[in-house]
C-alpha cells in the first residue's frame, strides 16, 4: 500500500511524530511507500523517515491519502488521480458542519479518532464514521481489512 498524509503545515509535531512512528513498521502494515504532503513547510523535525512533498505534487500520488483537516480534504478532492481519500476526524479543534456535510455528500470516507469524535460527527451530520481508529496504525489496519 502506498500511504500519504496531507497536512497544512508541520505545527502539529505530535501528529507528524505519530505518523512517522507508524510507518517505521512498514512491513507489519503492508506499506510499500509513505509520503507527507504539506502546504507550508515551516519547521521540519529532523527524524522524518519518508518523503516530504509540497501539496502541488499530489497530482503524482496514487494510494491512500489521509487528511486531518477540512481544508486539506477539500484541496485533495480537486486532484484528479487514483487517490483513495480518507478524512481523519478528530484532529481539528473546531469543525464547521456545512463543509463537513458537503464532504460526506462527495463520498469521502471519514474515520473518527475516538468514540467521542464519532458521536460528535453523528450529532453534526447524522453520519457514522467508517471506523473508529485511535491512531494511524488502527486506521491503516481498519481500512486494509475492509
Amino acid at each position: 500500500m502506498n500511504l500519504g498524509i496531507y497536512v497544512s503545515n508541520f505545527n502539529d509535531l505530535d501528529l507528524i511524530k505519530e505518523f512517522t512512528q507508524t510507518i517505521s513498521n512498514k512491513k507489519d502494515l503492508n506499506i510499500t511507500d509513505a509520503s507527507i504532503f504539506y502546504d507550508d513547510l515551516g519547521f521540519t523535525p529532523p527524524d522524518i523517515n519518508c518523503g516530504m512533498f509540497n501539496s502541488t505534487d499530489l497530482w503524482n500520488f496514487n494510494g491512500l491519502l489521509i487528511t486531518t483537516s477540512l481544508e486539506t480534504t477539500i484541496r485533495a478532492l480537486n486532484i484528479v488521480n487514483n487517490i483513495n481519500l480518507c478524512y481523519y476526524y478528530g484532529y481539528e479543534n473546531k469543525v464547521h458542519p456545512l463543509p463537513l456535510i458537503g464532504l460526506l455528500r462527495d463520498g469521502i470516507d471519514v474515520i473518527a479518532k475516538s468514540e467521542t469524535d464519532a458521536q460528535e460527527l453523528y450529532r453534526k451530520t447524522k453520519t457514522k464514521p467508517k471506523i473508529i481508529a485511535k491512531n494511524f496504525k488502527d486506521l491503516i489496519r481498519g481500512i486494509r481489512d475492509e
